[in-house]
């Protein structure tokens, strides 16, 4: 993410995705017009996210408020380690961080505590065009534990890319009201071969003894590599 910081800082605006991740609905000019307000108001915003919300925070007790002079979403702040100021999916405006003297740290959890000290909460759109895929294998650690392998059979992990959205549900989402929240499982699917809602982006989620189970044998390996 530096890297491609330091390339790019002449830009007016970056956005941020991942190889998890799907563009699901074209940007329009009213998009990018949206965004530059939105930056050009509020000067202390930092980062906006472009992901739809994942169903699955409220099962957490997530909240979010809606601010209509920007027409963004705010998450209330909470002990959640990342989300509340930044996400590694983004927009941001390269020359607000480098007023800000920002570099980027190596760990959500770090840039969120960073641009915490530098920005207010980071804005969800009112209009979202990218979501996490849901339910996708996981490979962190190099080497999957049995908890883990176990985990994404319960859970049917897998590939589940979505539909593109349509045009009228385009507008649907654009003309709602702004008390429904741009939840994913409400405006985007993945067809009939569709994994039970509300959708993990975890594959440990709600998974009881085999969470346990991959939490011990990562303690394990920690302690006799």
């Amino acid at each position: 993410m530096q890297r491609a910081y330091e390339m790019y800082q002449q830009e007016e605006l970056v956005c941020y995705l991942q190889d998890d991740t799907q563009i699901v609905r074209p940007l329009s000019p009213v998009d990018f017009e949206r965004i530059r307000t939105a930056f050009n108001t509020e000067p202390t915003l930092g980062f906006l996210n472009p992901c739809f919300i994942r169903g699955i925070n409220f099962t957490k007790g997530a909240q979010y408020n809606y601010d209509s002079e920007l027409k963004l979403y705010f998450r209330k702040p909470s002990q959640r380690s990342s989300g509340t100021f930044f996400s590694a999916l983004l927009i941001m405006k390269p020359d607000r961080l480098t007023a800000a003297g920002w570099t980027f740290e190596g760990s959500e959890p770090a840039n969120n505590r960073l641009a915490s000290t530098h920005f207010r909460e980071m804005g969800y759109l009112f209009a979202p065009f990218a979501m996490w895929l849901p339910e996708v294998p996981a490979y962190r650690g190099k080497k999957k534990t049995l908890g883990l392998k176990l985990a994404e059979k319960k859970r049917r992990c897998g590939y589940y890319p979505f539909q593109p959205m349509t045009e009228a549900e385009i507008k649907t989402l654009e003309s709602r009201n702004p008390a429904k929240l741009p939840i994913a499982e409400d405006f985007l699917g993945c067809g009939e071969n569709e994994p039970p809602k509300p959708w993990a982006y975890n594959p440990l989620t709600n998974t009881g003894w085999i969470k346990t189970l991959n939490q011990v044998e990562v303690s394990l390996r920690r302690l006799f590599r």
